[in-house]
C-alpha cells in the first residue's frame, strides 16, 4: 500500500482533517500508517490508536483533538469496549466524521458493536472474495466522495454482499454499488457529523486492498467529506461540501449572516458591505466648517464627499459658526451653545465674583462678556476664600486653626520659629512652644523629655527597642545594642546577650541543657534530639537519648537481623532467639528457622517450614507500651522481661 501517497495528498488539501486510525490488528496496512505520514509529511497530523479496537475505550487517545476516525477493520474479530462505542457515537453527533469498512457490519451481526448501530451503514450478507467492481449510482454522480474516481473501478478484495441499513431518520444514501448487486459505498449525515461506509474489508492484508489507487483516492475524499465541511463550526457547510458558506475559515461568514462594514461578503451574496447593519450615518456640511446639518444625512460604510459624522452645526450656511468657535459680542451664537454673547467672549473684559463683599474676588469665578463692573464682582482675583469676609490678602493670621486668613498660602504653624511645623498642624514639631524641641534637636536621655520628637522611649539609649532595667525596662545593658531580650546568643560562652540566663547551656533551644553542662541533652546541636523526642528506628541516631540500641525496635534486647542482629522479626517482642517456641503455629518464635517439634524417637532433623517471618520495616516511632506488652501473658513474655531487666542493669 502506498500509505505515504494517501496521506500526503490529504496533507496538501484545503482544510485537511486530523485523522485517528483505530485498528483491529497491527498489520502492514495499519501499524505503519500514521508513522509513515508523520515521518515523511511534517505538515500532516495523523495518529494510530494506542490500542486495537478491543482495548480502545474513548480515552486512549481521546477524540477531542481529531476531526475524522478511520475504523480500520478486516482481519480479526472482537468487540470494542462500551465506553469506546459511546465515544464514537457522541463524536459523530457533535460534528465528527467516522469511516468504517464491511467488517463492522459482520461484527454487529455477531453481537458486537451493540451501541454503534447508528454508525454502521450496512447489514451483512453473503461473503465474497476476489475481483470486485464498484459503480457509481447515477443520481450521485459528482458527489464529493466520488469527486476523484471514475464512474466505476475494479480491485481485489474480500467482504460480504452488504445492503444499506434502513434508519427511521437520517437515512443512508448509497453512492456506489458493486458487481454483485450489493451496496458498496454509502454515506449518512448524523447530528452535525458524517459517516461513510465501504463494503470491503479495510486491512485484509492478504489482498492489499488499500494498495489500489482508486481505493486510496476514495478514502481520501471520504475523509475530506466527513471532516472538512464546517471548518469554522458556524453550522454552515462550505462550498466544497455543497454548502453555502463562502468562507469556511470564518465563523461569522455564511449565507444569511449579518452584513457588516468590513470589506467582507459576510452574507455570501457576492456583494460587499451592502446594507450593512453597522453602517454609519453621515451629515451634509455645506459650509465646509467640519460640522454637519442634523436634517440632511445618508447612511454608508465610508464617508461620502461633502458629509461629516456629526450633526452639531447650528448654522450650516456660515463657516464661522460651529461648536467650539470663538464667541464675540456680536449678538450671534457663534459657538452653537444656545447662548448669545455669554461669559467667555473673546472681546469681553473679565470680572471676578466677590460673594463675601471684602473687595477681593474669586479667581475661579470669572465673568466674561461685560464691559463694566457688574454688581457683586471685583477687579481683583486674589481672595482665597470668597465665602468668608475675614479672609483676604492682609487679614490677621490665627495660628493652628487650619485657616489661611491672610491668603499667603499657609496657616501659621511654626510659632517657636524653629523651622518645624507643630504636630497639631500635621508637622513634626512635638512642642511648638519650645525652640529647643524639634526633630533635629539633640536628645538628652533619661530626662523624660523627647527633645528630637522621634516618639521613641527616652529610657532606651541604644534604641534597641527595650528600655533600661534601671528605668523599669527589661534591657540588661542599655549601653550595648547587642544585648537585649531575644538577641542572638552564643551558648556556652559565658556572655548573656538575650538577657535570659536560663538558655545559656541549651544551644538548640529544645528545652534541654547539654549533657556536657549538667543537662540531659545528648546532642545539643539538634533540636530533634533530646529526652522525650520521637525515636526513628534503624537510622543510627539516638533521638530520645535513652542510649538503647537503635536497631531493636521491639525492645526485646535483640537487634534486628536486617542490621547484623539476631532478631528475625523486630516488629514483635515475643519473637527473638530467646523466646519460647510454640510448635506448629506457623510462627518461628525463637528465630531458629524451625516450627515443628521433633518426635522423641525420631532421629531425623526438624523440618524447616519456610515460614520464618522477615523483619517488619519500621520507620515510625517506637511501639507504644500496649504494643510492647502483648507477650506479657506468655512464658516467652516472662522470660523476655527477665532478660530486659538484666540488660538494663548491665547497661546502667
Amino acid at each position: 500500500m502506498n500509505v505515504m501517497w494517501l496521506f500526503s495528498s490529504l496533507a496538501h488539501a484545503h482544510g485537511v482533517p486530523v485523522v485517528l486510525v483505530i485498528y483491529d490488528t497491527a498489520n502492514s496496512d495499519t501499524a505503519t500508517l500514521c508513522k509513515d505520514v508523520i515521518d515523511q509529511n511534517s505538515d500532516m497530523s495523523c495518529d494510530l490508536s494506542d490500542e486495537a479496537e478491543t482495548g480502545w475505550d474513548g480515552t486512549n487517545p481521546s477524540l477531542s483533538s481529531y476531526d475524522v476516525v478511520l475504523h480500520m477493520t478486516g482481519t480479526t474479530g472482537g468487540d470494542m469496549p462500551a465506553a469506546g462505542q459511546s465515544a464514537l457515537v457522541s463524536f459523530v453527533q457533535n460534528g465528527g466524521g467516522y469511516i468504517h469498512f464491511e467488517y463492522a457490519a459482520d461484527e454487529y451481526d455477531s453481537g458486537n458493536y451493540s451501541s454503534m448501530r447508528d454508525l454502521i451503514l450496512f447489514d451483512t450478507g453473503t461473503a465474497h472474495s476476489g475481483s470486485l467492481t464498484w459503480t457509481e449510482v447515477s443520481a450521485q454522480a459528482g458527489h464529493r466522495v466520488l469527486y476523484n474516481v471514475g464512474t466505476s473501478f475494479s480491485f481485489n478484495t474480500e467482504g460480504t454482499e452488504t445492503t444499506a441499513h434502513s434508519f427511521s431518520t437520517d437515512p443512508v444514501t448509497v453512492l456506489m454499488t458493486d458487481s454483485n448487486g450489493a451496496d458498496a459505498v454509502a454515506i449518512r449525515e448524523l447530528g452535525t457529523g458524517r459517516v461513510v461506509g465501504f463494503n470491503t474489508a479495510g486491512n485484509a492484508g492478504s489482498l492489499s486492498v488499500l494498495a489500489d489507487a482508486n481505493v486510496e483516492q476514495i478514502i481520501i475524499d471520504a475523509i475530506l467529506w466527513a471532516g472538512a465541511c464546517d471548518e469554522d463550526v458556524d453550522g454552515h457547510r462550505s462550498y466544497v461540501c455543497y454548502g453555502l458558506d463562502c468562507d469556511d475559515n470564518d465563523a461569522s461568514v455564511y449565507w444569511g449572516a449579518t452584513e457588516l462594514c468590513n470589506s467582507i461578503d459576510d452574507d455570501c451574496d457576492l456583494q460587499t458591505d451592502e446594507s450593512a447593519t453597522d453602517a454609519s450615518t453621515w451629515y451634509s456640511d455645506d459650509d465646509g466648517d467640519g460640522y454637519g446639518d442634523v436634517y440632511s444625512y445618508e447612511r454608508a460604510c465610508s464617508q461620502p464627499s461633502g458629509f461629516v459624522e456629526n450633526y452639531d452645526d447650528c448654522d450650516d450656511g456660515d463657516a464661522t459658526i460651529y461648536p467650539g468657535a470663538d464667541e464675540y459680542c456680536d449678538t450671534e451664537d457663534d459657538d452653537c451653545d444656545n447662548a448669545v454673547d455669554e461669559s467667555g467672549a473673546v472681546d469681553a473684559q473679565t470680572w471676578f465674583l466677590d460673594s463675601d463683599s471684602d473687595s477681593h474676588g474669586d479667581a475661579s469665578q470669572p465673568l466674561d462678556g461685560e464691559c463694566t463692573l457688574p454688581s457683586g464682582y471685583s477687579e481683583f482675583d486674589d481672595d482665597c476664600d470668597d465665602s468668608d469676609p475675614d479672609i483676604y490678602p492682609g487679614a490677621t493670621e490665627v495660628p493652628y486653626d487650619s485657616v489661611d486668613q491672610d491668603c499667603d498660602g499657609s496657616d501659621l504653624c511654626d510659632v517657636d520659629k524653629d523651622g518645624f511645623d507643630a504636630e497639631v498642624s500635621d508637622g513634626p514639631d512635638c512642642n511648638d512652644q519650645d525652640p529647643y524641641v524639634h526633630p533635629n534637636a539633640i536628645e538628652i536621655w533619661y530626662d523624660g523629655v523627647d527633645q528630637d520628637c522621634d516618639q521613641a522611649s527616652d529610657n532606651d539609649a541604644e534604641q534597641d527597642g527595650f528600655d533600661s532595667k534601671t528605668y523599669g525596662g527589661t534591657d540588661c545593658d542599655d549601653a550595648d545594642d547587642a544585648k537585649y531580650p531575644g538577641a542572638p546568643d552564643d551558648p556556652y560562652d559565658g556572655v548573656i546577650h538575650d538577657c535570659d540566663e536560663t538558655d545559656e547551656f541549651d544551644g538548640d533551644a529544645d528545652g534541654h541543657k547539654s549533657d556536657q553542662h549538667g543537662g540531659d541533652d545528648c546532642d545539643d546541636a539538634s533540636s530533634d534530639i533530646h529526652p522525650g523526642a520521637t525515636e526513628f528506628w534503624y537510622d543510627g541516631v539516638d533521638q530520645d537519648c535513652d542510649q538503647a540500641s537503635d536497631y531493636d525496635a521491639d525492645r526485646d534486647l535483640y537487634d534486628s537481623k536486617s542490621y547484623d542482629g539476631l532478631d528475625c522479626d523486630d516488629g514483635r517482642a515475643e519473637i527473638n532467639p530467646g523466646a519460647e517456641e510454640i510448635w506448629g503455629d506457623g510462627i518461628d518464635q525463637d528465630c531458629d528457622g524451625l516450627d515443628v517439634q521433633p518426635e522423641a524417637e525420631d532421629t531425623e532433623a526438624p523440618v524447616d517450614t519456610g515460614k520464618v517471618k522477615e523483619d517488619t520495616e519500621l520507620t515510625s516511632p517506637r511501639p507504644t507500651t500496649t504494643e510492647q506488652g502483648r507477650c506479657a501473658h506468655s512464658l516467652g513474655g516472662a522470660w523476655l522481661l527477665a532478660l530486659l531487666i538484666l540488660r538494663v542493669t548491665v547497661r546502667g
